[in-house]
This record gives structure tokens, sequence and C-alpha cells, in this order.
């Protein structure tokens, strides 16, 4: 973990959040964007279904 992170002018574009010490956005959704701070590839099977649901986004 760095302390590098996304930090929204909008909190309700924050979508994902996780805690390391201190809670940080690491995912950011507005309009047809959406924006991870993470590596999906390294979660498995989730981060796996997250790129199949990035696939099928109608937004």
């Amino acid at each position: 973990v760095h302390s590098f992170y996304a930090r929204p002018s909008d909190p309700r574009h924050s979508v994902g959040e996780t805690d390391y010490g201190s809670r940080f956005t690491c995912a950011l959704a507005r309009d047809n964007i959406f924006a991870t701070q993470f590596h999906p590839e390294k979660s498995a099977e989730h981060g796996l279904a997250l790129y199949r649901n990035f696939l099928h986004w109608n937004p």
C-alpha cells in the first residue's frame, strides 16, 4: 500500500472504499467512466467477476 489515492471532489463518485489504517477511495464512477486504484486481476475470482461486469456494463 502506498500513500497515493484518488480523493473525489464529490463523494458520490466514490463507489468503492478500503481500509488500511485509514479509509480511502479505491473505485470511482462518473457518467460512463469507472476507475479502480487496485489490480482486480490479483483478486482471484472476485477480480475476474469485476472484469466481466466491466464488459457488460451499460451506464
